[in-house]
């Protein structure tokens, strides 16, 4: 099935709710296109002809309900200056911390959208929205906590918030300015909706995620979100501690990882927003066969009958090595039930 002009949905539905309705699964793991064409993830991260083929390789392969740009946690934190390393196996990642001060904070500027790989991913997005898909399609975006940290280094901005509360939000807003426009740029394309990734955030205390993460998504939410274009909060790190913080960001879809209580994330939403999530990309998908695939995602259907609103899903980004049969079955058995 290869996405053509043909794809075209004569009518592009009012309100994105509609896309994620019961029998449908969420998957994140778009390097499996890249698997299929055997290309290098360090190819495939920084090409555009490499990005796309891989895209439509997995609309191709698996007819999925839902296409994403690759979860790439290194491309807003290098338009800021970091250097990333990219390998052929892996995502990127960013070598060492690019902000070594609050001198450093306070001297930074937003950077410019699409100056550098950020451009990518924006040409892929116009290209795949140019197809006319018939499924929704998301771009991929940093949250701003976790880009902060990228630059700042890890174990940095978590002292920072004890120790500097007011430098961290400083940091942190100048992400979230970079992210806005970012994000903009994403929805003028015509892109369904964006995904935030911000699974830093999963180890701060409910407090902290208010002050550091929550606040600043909600922020971005507030102007961005609307019918046509609607954002899926990921945090593949989060417990059921960080619920009642997480949920006041406003977003329209709430994506979880393994650590997450499901059952009490449903309850806790009341119904409201859309809840998905979260069977482990790893213990799962990529160290089990088919048949535990299966049985895990019929139980995980099992458990949340009573949720017309919980969405199955991959916990977080599959790894490339994961065993397609596997990723077959989790699309058969979220769709039929067996």
């Amino acid at each position: 099935m290869i996405i053509t002009p043909e794809d075209i949905n004569p009518k592009k539905q009012a309100n994105t709710d509609d896309y994620f309705q019961k029998g449908k699964c969420l998957v994140l793991g778009i390097s499996l296109g890249a698997a299929l064409n055997k290309t290098h993830l360090s190819h495939f991260y920084t090409n555009l002809s490499a990005q796309f083929e891989a895209i439509q390789a997995f609309y191709d392969y698996f007819s999925p309900d839902y296409l994403f740009t690759p979860m790439d946690l290194s491309v807003e934190a290098e338009c800021f200056g970091g250097e990333v390393y990219f390998s052929n196996t892996d995502a990127p990642s960013i070598k060492s911390r690019c902000i070594n001060s609050v001198d450093q904070i306070n001297d930074l500027h937003v950077p410019h959208v699409g100056i550098k790989r950020d451009k990518l991913y924006l040409d892929v997005a116009c290209k795949i929205v140019s197809m006319k898909k018939l499924v929704p399609f998301f771009a991929g975006v940093t949250g701003p906590f976790t880009l902060a940290g990228r630059l700042f280094g890890i174990t940095e901005i978590f002292n920072l918030t004890i120790e500097d509360e007011s430098s961290a939000k400083k940091l942190i807003e100048i992400c979230n300015h970079y992210l806005l426009n970012y994000i903009l740029e994403f929805k003028n394309i015509g892109c369904d909706g964006v995904l935030i990734a911000e699974p830093l955030a999963g180890l701060l205390s409910p407090a902290s995620m208010h002050n550091f993460s929550s606040n600043f998504i909600q922020s971005l939410v507030e102007k961005v979100q609307s019918d046509d274009f609607r954002v899926i909060y990921h945090n593949c790190g989060a417990k059921k501690v960080h619920l009642d913080v997480i949920y006041e960001t406003g977003a329209a879809i709430f994506h979880f990882g393994a650590p997450m209580d499901m059952i009490v994330a449903l309850e806790k939403s009341g119904g409201k927003k859309i809840v998905s999530g979260n069977l482990d990309p790893t213990k799962i998908f990529l160290c089990t066969d088919h048949r535990m695939v299966i049985q895990s995602a019929q139980e995980l259907l099992n458990s949340t009958k009573p949720y017309p609103n919980f969405l199955i899903a991959t916990g977080c980004d599959l790894s490339m090595k994961t065993p397609l049969e596997n990723v077959s079955s989790f699309f058969a058995v979220s769709r039929t039930g067996k």
